[in-house]
């Protein structure tokens, strides 16, 4: 268990903390190692029903702890809360794992990404120096005054990790993400449609321009690829005018748009990439028109992958069906009756990264792993 000193708003722990070796420990003994933990604030289940700034008590922030001695170390949260880094609209509780990353290659974690239940999207920039600490919304898929109007299935939430990809032979890094309203995993019909996001981090490496405003982004600026033909005109790599893509979730035969059919399909996994491809799962729930008593629906679940460039199916997939030929599903590599929470990517000498998705396993690529962080048991 995990005991932390000084945290006040630490809510349901879903977040996971994780560990790397850090350049802030400030005020830890000497002798100890400097590795921390860094996790969201969790989920507040008085947010169940009705997402509401009016009643939020906790997990709007984000912690980093001493591994060692649970002393906190650093924190963020919003404005008037005494956090070290207090951030406007920081209101919603973070249960999402964090994506880390080392941006500036010193072998420190440096950079990260969360979301929240508001459908926001947060980067924080670290740095030894409080003071050149910077961090803000890159993405909001609802606004705030939409959100406290309305029931909690009627707004998109992020409650799984985002995945950050560092795309090659450019300085763009492509943050890829979905969402899918956990508390309701069988809302469906008339609530919101939940929806993937792929888009490019709008800040530079630097992180010079957080005063440009915030949000940074939101889905209007982004390329709508539900439809997969539309996804011909999307490249992220070379065309420096499109900044993102996202593909709603549907269950339309006929291609997904603005008016298909959605039954409740919801983002149930975090994301992850290998090769530029992003995988993640879905559950869509059981029809409720259903009559129970002729046959039992328990929902079913979805492994995707898809292109993070563009939008569309996996370099197997396009050479499989030309550009007239393409089909809706084509992203679509798998379907399990009933609630599978995760895939799973295993690394084989032989036959490079394997997904497990139920009882299918596909290949995925040959992406070679890299150390992030290890420690020597004596």
């Amino acid at each position: 268990d995990l005991i932390v000193t000084g945290v006040q708003t630490c809510a349901l722990p879903i977040s996971i903390p994780v560990a790397v070796d850090s350049r802030f420990c400030k005020g830890v003994p000497s002798g100890l190692s400097c590795v921390v933990l860094l996790f969201g604030g969790g989920y507040d289940p008085s947010q169940d029903e009705t997402i509401s700034l009016n009643t939020v008590k906790m997990g709007n922030a984000l912690y980093m702890v001493h591994a060692e001695t649970g002393t906190l170390l650093w924190w963020a949260s919003n404005l008037k809360s005494g956090a070290n880094l207090e951030l406007s609209g920081m209101d919603y509780p973070i249960p999402t794992d964090l994506a880390l990353q080392d941006a500036n290659k010193d072998g420190f974690v440096d950079r990260i990404y969360g979301g929240d239940i508001g459908g926001q999207l947060w980067r924080i920039d670290l740095n030894p120096d409080d003071e050149k600490v910077k961090g803000g919304r890159l993405l909001q898929v609802a606004n705030s005054s939409s959100i406290d109007s309305g029931s909690m299935t009627k707004q998109r939430a992020f409650f799984y990790a985002p995945a950050v990809v560092e795309l090659q032979g450019t300085d763009k890094n492509i943050i890829a993400i979905v969402s899918g309203t956990r508390p309701h995993p069988l809302a469906g019909g008339s609530e919101a449609r939940e929806q993937f996001y792929a888009l490019i981090d709008p800040i530079d490496k630097q992180g010079l321009e957080w005063e440009k405003g915030e949000p940074l982004l939101t889905p209007s600026r982004l390329e709508d690829v539900s439809d997969i033909k539309n996804t011909e005109h999307v490249d992220l790599r070379n065309n420096e005018d499109q900044v993102g893509w996202y593909m709603s979730l549907c269950n339309d035969v006929n291609g997904c748009d603005k008016g298909s059919t959605w039954l409740g399909e919801k983002g149930f996994s975090p994301t992850y990439v290998v090769d530029e491809t992003a995988y993640f799962t879905t559950y869509t729930p059981p029809n409720q028109e259903n009559d129970s008593c002729s046959q039992v629906d328990i929902g079913y679940s979805r492994l995707y992958a898809i292109n993070v460039i563009n939008g569309g199916a996996t370099k197997e997939e396009d050479e499989e069906n030309s550009a007239s030929e393409t089909k809706d599903d084509a992203r679509i590599k798998g379907e399990s009756k009933g609630a599978q929470p995760t895939s799973t990517p295993i690394y084989t000498a032989g036959n490079g990264i394997q997904i497990v998705f139920g009882i299918k396993t596909i290949t995925a690529g040959t992406q070679p792993f890299r150390r992030v962080f290890w420690t020597q048991i004596e």
